[in-house]
């Protein structure tokens, strides 16, 4: 009668242990691995977000000098082609005499551009250095760039809670 008592103890033990057993724990790794897409990620969004901030200011500027620049012609001091992006700087003297060298703050393409050239721009009068090519006349790409940024950088946080969460 007693090991008959026993057993049953036994066995309800068993049930009890496999239908209330914790989950193991992973290993480290394991667990290490699945915060390095959402810190990645995470990041990206950081950098989306100062892409996004730059491309407003940039906005801006190019607003403010499009509604009161006033047009000059200036001489190319230097111009650089590189890989991610290229340099084009100019010198040219205001309407009221001031000398200025300053680079032209918009996307220009420096391949066919030397020094000594002459370029066409528009220059903000309180603020001379800041210049734009007098061939952009609208702001209208920041109108699609700055939503596409806003929306990479959305999918890029939810996809780190998501892996952050997992």
């Amino acid at each position: 009668m007693k090991q008959r008592q026993r057993r049953r103890r036994l066995q309800k033990r068993r049930h009890h242990q496999v239908t209330t057993a914790r989950p193991s724990k992973k290993p480290i790794a394991e667990r290490r691995s699945r915060w390095r897409p959402a810190v990645a990620t995470g990041l990206f969004s950081l950098a989306l977000l100062a892409l996004t901030i730059s491309e407003v200011l940039t906005m801006n500027q190019t607003r403010t000098i499009l509604a009161r620049g006033v047009r000059a012609e200036a001489t190319v001091v230097e111009a650089r082609d590189f890989r991610g992006g290229d340099l084009v700087v100019v010198k040219f003297s205001t309407s009221a005499g001031e000398h200025v060298t300053t680079d032209v703050s918009d996307s220009i393409d420096a391949s066919g551009i030397h020094a000594g050239d002459s370029l066409d721009i528009v220059y903000d009068p309180n603020h001379p250095e800041r210049v734009i090519s007098a061939a952009v006349t609208s702001i209208s790409h920041y109108y699609l760039l700055i939503p596409l940024s806003i929306v990479a950088m959305i999918v890029a946080a939810w996809t780190g809670i998501r892996y952050w969460a997992s």
